[in-house]
């Protein structure tokens, strides 16, 4: 009887994080694919060819500076800058904001060397003057055909987590590394599900995606988890939740003690009856 219960339950919270997932890997994709091909416009725009042309004109590049803000907010994009072919940012649209991007340099990054090589850039990682992550998508910039810089547009996914409010299921996202960018804890951020290679940590190393060039291993004990998870292939992303154990548990105890206790009903009432009979 036990095991009827169980996989009655299991398969109704199966059939509910199933949902779940789909959902949530539907918003998050979506909100990708909205902004992959914006830098691939926005590079056309006269106004960034001209601030790369003239990286000493200030009207030029506060220009370009209002454009982009502008841009941003009508977007809803997190960031956005333009870099020249050294990767210092001459514009962007926190240009007046405390921690601007302007006259910082992001030649380290994946997106800006793959934008150079004529590729559309992404990577997701900590912003290093932010410090708030994101998702970067970044495509080069030409003029009469000859590349000048940059252009790259950061997507804010912390909202993400937000949405998934509280409840029993824990969210967690992991990148190609196996380290966890997005979950519903807190502490769970920036650990690592499993053992790094030596490629994997100079890559972190070089690139600084995280808070830490050695992620820590985060300890969830498998026996304490249901696992429902889903692959992202074209970014090598991981969707997983967790659900406890106990929303099979629970509920499996109290049905069997309603079971138990009705056959100790039917069992009494068949005595009462037999005793009866023999009177």
């Amino acid at each position: 009887i036990q095991r009827l219960v169980e996989s009655y339950y299991l398969e109704g919270l199966q059939r509910k994080n199933g949902q779940t997932l789909d959902l949530f890997v539907a918003n998050l994709t979506g909100t990708l694919q909205r902004y992959e091909v914006l830098p691939q416009i926005l590079a056309r725009l006269p106004s960034m060819q001209q601030a790369l042309l003239s990286p000493d004109d200030d009207q030029v590049l506060q220009h370009a500076n209002h454009l982009l803000k502008g841009l941003q907010q009508q977007t809803g994009a997190d960031v956005i800058y333009l870099m020249d072919m050294q990767g210092l940012a001459l514009a962007a649209s926190n240009w007046d904001a405390e921690r601007s991007f302007v006259n910082n340099n992001y030649s380290f990054r994946p997106y800006f060397r793959d934008a150079l090589k004529g590729q559309t850039g992404e990577f997701f990682g900590l912003g290093n003057i932010s410090f708030k992550r994101g998702y970067y998508f970044g495509s080069a910039v030409y003029s009469d055909g000859v590349m000048m810089g940059v252009i790259v547009v950061k997507v804010d996914l912390d909202y993400t987590e937000a949405l998934w409010g509280k409840t029993p299921e824990q969210l967690m996202v992991t990148d190609k590394n196996g380290v966890v960018i997005l979950a519903s804890q807190p502490d769970w951020r920036f650990r690592a599900t499993r053992d790094l290679t030596e490629q994997e940590q100079l890559s972190i190393a070089e690139h600084q995606p995280y808070t830490s060039v050695n992620p820590q291993r985060i300890d969830l004990q498998p026996n304490d988890w249901l696992t429902f998870e889903q692959h992202l292939d074209e970014i090598g992303w991981q969707v997983s939740i967790f659900a406890p154990q106990r929303l099979i548990k629970e509920p499996t105890r109290t049905a069997l003690a309603v079971v138990a206790a009705s056959l100790l009903a039917v069992l009494l009432n068949d005595a009462a009856q037999l005793e009866h009979l023999v009177k």
